[in-house]
C-alpha cells in the first residue's frame, strides 16, 4: 500500500467530525476523533471488497484484528452512548466523505489486489490511533463522562488505615513496561499490586482539557506515564488549587501511557507510607532544558582555549512534511568532550550545570585512524554503547567582519497532506552584514492551504496564523493565503566563533556562526545551526 495516499484518507473523515463537537467537552471530541478514525478501515475494506473481492477474507481478518488490536470496539460502544443527534452530526459528516476516498484510493493504487492484501499492516501502522492522536486516544479509552458511573469527589482524607506502600507514577510505569516487554500483562501486573498509593503532581494536558492526569514532574525529570481516576474528579480538585496529592486505589486499567485507577481516595499525608524500591530510571525520561537553565554572563563560559572547534555535518532526508535539509552541530572541548545541543555562543554556556541536567546530549571523542570517534553518554550520564565514528568536518571559525559582509538567506518549505488538500507553509530569513559593522535582519513566512473539508458548505472552516497576519479558510475548498514579516537592524561584532547582535532596541543576543570553508562554499555561512548563503 501506498502510505502517502492512505495517510492523506486519514484526514479525510476526522476534520468534520471533530469540528462538530469542536465546542463540546474534549472527551466528546475525543471519542468523536477516534470513532473517524475507525471509519477510515471501514472505508479502505469497503474499496478492497469492490475492487479486489478475492481479498475479501484478508481484509475480514486485517479488520478485525486491527480493531482488535487498538480496542476500537470498546471505544464505538463509548460512542454509541453519545447523544443520537450528536452521532447522527457526526457520522453524517463522515458519510459524505466516502466518495472522496474511493476516488483517492482509485487514483493512489496501481494494483489493489496486491495492496488488499498488506491490508492489516498497513492499518497497524498507518491508521495506528495511539501514533496519531494519542491524547485524544488516550481520553477515549478513558471513557471519561461518557461512560460509568458520573464523576465525584471523595470529600476530606481517605477513611481507615493510610499504612502501606507509596509508588511514584514512574515506578509504576517500570513495572507496567517491563511487564510489556516480556510478553505480560502490563494491567495484570499493576493489578497484582492490589491497592497502592502513588504521589504526584496534578496538571491539565490542555488549558481547555476538563480532564486532569496525575503527573511526576519536577525540574529535570518527568514520567513517562499519567495517572486518572475512574471514580474521582481529578478535575474538582486541580481547580481549587490543589497541585500535590497522593492518591489511594487500584488499577483499572492500563492504555497507552496512562494508568487508571477506581475506589481513588485522596491521602493527606504521605508521612505513614513506605517509599516502594522499585527502580524508576524506565519509568522517566528528562525534560528539554530551556536555555536560561545553562547559559552564563557573556564570555562567562567556556574559554577560547578550551575549545577544539565546532564539527558540522548535514545531509537531505525525506519527511511527512517532504524533503529536508538537516543539519547537526557538535562542539569539541580540548578535555575529550563533545556537546550536541548548542543553541547560543559557547563562551556562554555553563558546562557543569549543562553536564548535569542534560548529560545525554554530552559525549566523550578521540581521534583515532584519521577519525573523529565518539561515545555517548545516556540520561543518567552513564557510557551509552560503544565508540562509533562521528560524521561531518571541524570547521573554523569567522576570520573577523571581512568573512561576513554581504546578504545571506536561508528558505524552507514544508507540506501537510497534498497541494490540493492540505497546507504549505514557506518561510525565509536573512541577514545583510555591513563593512561597518551594521546588519539588518528580515523575516517572512507564507501559508497557503487548499481544503474541500470542514463545517462550512462543501469546504473548511478555521484560522490559520502566519508571521503577524491571520487567515480563514473559507468555505467551497477555497484557497488562502497570508503573509506576515518582521524586520530589525543594528549592530554586529565577530569573536571566534561567536557572533553578537546589538538592536536599535537597546537588545542583545550571542549565537555561534562558521562558515562552509574559505573557498569553493565560503558564501555559505552557518549562523545558530542554519545555514544561510
Amino acid at each position: 500500500m501506498r502510505p502517502s495516499r492512505f495517510l492523506l484518507l486519514s484526514l479525510l473523515p476526522l476534520l468534520p467530525s471533530t469540528a462538530a463537537v469542536a465546542q463540546a467537552r474534549p472527551d466528546l471530541t475525543a471519542l468523536a476523533t477516534i470513532h473517524s478514525l475507525a471509519q477510515i478501515g471501514g472505508f479502505v475494506k469497503d474499496w478492497c471488497d469492490a475492487r479486489a473481492p478475492k481479498t475479501k477474507p484478508t481484509t475480514d481478518k486485517g479488520l478485525a484484528e486491527w480493531r482488535r488490536a487498538f480496542r476500537l470496539d470498546e471505544i464505538e460502544t463509548r460512542f454509541g452512548a453519545l447523544d443520537s443527534n450528536q452521532r447522527s452530526q457526526i457520522d453524517s459528516a463522515i458519510e459524505t466523505k466516502r466518495a472522496d476516498a474511493f476516488r483517492g484510493l482509485d487514483k493512489g493504487s496501481r494494483n489493489p489486489a496486491n495492496d488488499c492484501d498488506n491490508f492489516e499492516q498497513y492499518l497497524r501502522t498507518e491508521v495506528n490511533p495511539e501514533k496519531l492522536y494519542p491524547r485524544e486516544y488516550a481520553l477515549a479509552l478513558a471513557g471519561t463522562s461518557a461512560d460509568g458511573p458520573p464523576s465525584k469527589v471523595v470529600p476530606g482524607p481517605a477513611t481507615g488505615s493510610a499504612a502501606g506502600t507509596v509508588y511514584t507514577l514512574a515506578q509504576l510505569g517500570f513495572l507496567a513496561d517491563n511487564a510489556s516487554r516480556g510478553r505480560s500483562n502490563s494491567k495484570a501486573a499493576l493489578e497484582a499490586l492490589g491497592t497502592i498509593f502513588v504521589t504526584g503532581t496534578l496538571e491539565k494536558p490542555s488549558p481547555r482539557s476538563d480532564v486532569v492526569f496525575l503527573n511526576s514532574v519536577d525540574e529535570t525529570w518527568r514520567s513517562r506515564y499519567g495517572a486518572t481516576c475512574y471514580d474521582l474528579s481529578l478535575d474538582q480538585l486541580y481547580s481549587k488549587g490543589t497541585r500535590e496529592v497522593v492518591l489511594r486505589g487500584q488499577v483499572r486499567d492500563v492504555y497507552s501511557t496512562v494508568i487508571q485507577l477506581e475506589e481513588c481516595q485522596v491521602i493527606p499525608s504521605a508521612t505513614r507510607l513506605t517509599p516502594a524500591t522499585v527502580a524508576d530510571r524506565g519509568g522517566a525520561f528528562r525534560i528539554p532544558i530551556r536555555p536560561e537553565r545553562i547559559i552564563t554572563s557573556p564570555n562567562q563560559g567556556i574559554a577560547v582555549d578550551a575549545i577544539e572547534g565546532i564539527v558540522w555535518d548535514a545531509g537531505g532526508v525525506y519527511t511527512v512534511t517532504g524533503y529536508q535539509f538537516q543539519e547537526h552541530t557538535y562542539l569539541l572541548l580540548r578535555d575529550g568532550w563533545l556537546y550536541d545541543n548548542l543553541r547560543f555562543s559557547p563562551r556562554d554556556l555553563d558546562v557543569t550545570t549543562s553536564r548535569k541536567l542534560e548529560p545525554h546530549h554530552w559525549g566523550e571523542w578521540k581521534r583515532e585512524g584519521g577519525k573523529l570517534m565518539v561515545r555517548w553518554r545516556d540520561q543518567w550520564n552513564q557510557p551509552l554503547g560503544t565508540w562509533k565514528s562521528l560524521g561531518g568536518d571541524l570547521k573554523a571559525p569567522l576570520a573577523g567582519r571581512t568573512s561576513l559582509v554581504g546578504s545571506f538567506e536561508t528558505r524552507s518549505a514544508t507540506t501537510l497532506g497534498t497541494t490540493s488538500f492540505g497546507t504549505t507553509s514557506t518561510s525565509s530569513s536573512g541577514f545583510t552584514f555591513g563593512p561597518d559593522g551594521r546588519y539588518q535582519y528580515r523575516s517572512s513566512q507564507l501559508t497557503t492551504g487548499t481544503s474541500n473539508v470542514g463545517t462550512g458548505q462543501d469546504g473548511s472552516s478555521g484560522t490559520a496564523i502566519s508571521g503577524n497576519a491571520a487567515l480563514s479558510f473559507g468555505p467551497n475548498g477555497t484557497n488562502s493565503s497570508a503573509f506576515g514579516s518582521q524586520a530589525e537592524e543594528g549592530s554586529y561584532s565577530i569573536d571566534g566563533y561567536t557572533l553578537e547582535f546589538r538592536n536599535s532596541k537597546g537588545g542583545t543576543s550571542r549565537t555561534f556562526a562558521f562558515p562552509w570553508d574559505n573557498a569553493k562554499y565560503r558564501d555559505h555561512v552557518v549562523i545558530g545551526g542554519t545555514t544561510y548563503t
